[in-house]
């Protein structure tokens, strides 16, 4: 099943780069094929059809050119491992895009070169299969395989056929990804292009486009710091292009058809028992562990990939649960064991202080002062609300939300 799942991912890939490819040729070309002609002209236009030039539709598209790449980055290095480790793929691609939408300003502009890709990564990223999310985390994983470290607990296999094959279908899967990332941004970079080239004074348009590009910026930052989820992202994001395109009815509502898609596929559950957040830094999924229907533990993920648990190491839970820490004793656990060699600390400094478990520690073994550090303010939220033992409640703690080289 899961080769079938990787056929469809890369086939799917392949033909929206020949699509974009295929748009974005001679007219002359392009005439050739009638029949997938037919269909995309409908969605063809010219800022003439907006209405012409003003500053109020660069403003607006240069806004949305910046709040979308923010967005893009954002979600795509969360949803697939490996954009998670390399988020400049993401951002070279939208680079790439944009500056071949400003060359390509004077060619008509087709709104079908932003929604085909925004719908397929769309699905990729959030259809409700377990077998894509699968496919599409090992895809990530195999281009570590031949490496000669283990990486993201992918121990160095031997170069057979079928490693090497993993490894390019990885590395060709993030190509793919890579082209229908830049196919999206074509149209606004063509937008942004034709209005600045149109501008009776350029300075003035320029620092217009600049403006409205941080006005971008500023708005979807503010959103991540509200720990907002995709859904209110592509929401605004939609609710700005359908602003742009309101002239033209059929484009208008097929841009915002296609963004209330991807409003309503970020929105689908996560899956039973499980919680999503998005903090201004990562996505966080959050898991009970439970034993004979209790509670004992809570699992936290980042971007897809384990980050630590929220445990319960109180003497009293540990009295009363022997099988759960059977495999070590208590004064011997990570937590704990620093202080077997400094008993009762007069001060403990924690870097990265998470949820909370190594603060409990310091607590338990009698550190006087504290003092925590942690740079994502809905770890801390979590490990407030959370930890069974609530470390972060006591007096002798001092919290920082700051990043720890600061």
């Amino acid at each position: 099943m899961e080769r079938i799942w990787v056929g469809l991912v890369l086939l799917t890939g392949v033909y929206i780069n020949l699509f974009g490819l295929w748009l974005y040729r001679k007219p002359s070309e392009v005439a050739r094929w009638p029949s997938l002609q037919r269909w995309v002209a409908p969605f063809e236009f010219s800022p003439e059809m907006l209405g012409g030039f003003s500053y109020t539709r660069l403003a607006l598209i240069s806004l949305f050119g910046l709040f979308f790449e923010l967005l893009m980055i954002r979600w795509i290095s969360s949803e697939i491992t490996i954009f998670a480790y390399f988020k400049n793929f993401v951002l070279v691609a939208c680079y790439l895009g944009f500056g071949l939408g400003c060359y390509l300003s004077r060619r008509p502009i087709n709104l079908m070169a932003l929604c085909v890709p925004l719908i397929a990564l769309g699905l990729l990223c959030e259809f409700p299969s377990q077998g894509l999310r699968d496919t599409v985390q090992h895809l990530t994983g195999f281009i570590g395989a031949i490496s000669q470290v283990d990486y993201w607990g992918v121990p160095s296999l031997p170069l057979n056929p079928q490693n090497i094959g993993g490894a390019f279908s990885g590395s060709f899967f993030v190509v793919c990804v890579f082209g229908v990332i830049a196919l999206a941004f074509i149209p606004i970079g063509q937008l942004v292009g034709w209005f600045l080239e149109h501008a009776s004074d350029g300075i003035f348009g320029y620092t217009a486009n600049i403006l409205a590009s941080l006005a971008g910026i500023v708005l979807f930052t503010l959103l991540c710091f509200e720990f907002q989820p995709p859904s209110i992202w592509f929401l605004v994001a939609g609710g700005v292009a359908g602003c742009l395109l309101w002239k033209l009815p059929r484009l208008r509502w097929t841009v915002l058809a296609t963004f209330f898609f991807c409003v309503l596929l970020t929105s689908l559950p996560a899956g039973q028992d499980t919680k999503v957040y998005w903090s201004p830094y990562q996505k966080l999924t959050l898991q009970p562990e439970r034993e004979a229907g209790e509670i004992v533990a809570w699992k936290l993920s980042t971007n897809s990939t384990f980050y630590q648990q929220i445990l319960n190491l109180s003497a009293s839970f540990v009295a009363a649960h022997p099988d759960y820490s059977r495999d070590e004793a208590l004064k011997w656990s990570r937590y704990n064991l620093p202080y077997r060699f400094y008993p009762h600390p007069s001060s403990v400094l924690l870097l990265g202080s998470g949820t909370g478990n190594d603060v409990a520690a310091a607590l338990r073994n009698g550190a006087g002062d504290i003092t925590a550090v942690e740079i994502d303010p809905l770890i801390l939220q979590l490990g407030r609300k959370l930890h069974f033992e609530h470390p972060y409640s006591s007096p002798r703690v001092h919290v920082i939300t700051n990043d720890a080289r600061s």
